[in-house]
């Protein structure tokens, strides 16, 4: 548990120092293209668990 939550911490980091860089070099394009890329990994997380879940239940 311990490692998933370094994990997260460590891409919240990297989404905060994007964003800054995003927000200071390319505006509304930034937040644009790092809202897309959100919505990509979180359609990707939750498909990712749907599918392990799915998989626990069959056994």
């Amino acid at each position: 548990m311990s490692d998933l939550s370094q994990v997260g911490a460590f891409i919240l980091n990297v989404f905060v120092t994007l964003w800054d860089l995003l927000i200071n070099k390319a505006g509304w394009l930034g937040i644009a293209l790092i809202g897309f890329v959100v919505i990509r990994i979180v359609i990707f997380a939750v498909s990712f668990l749907l599918s392990h879940r799915g998989i626990d239940n069959k056994s």
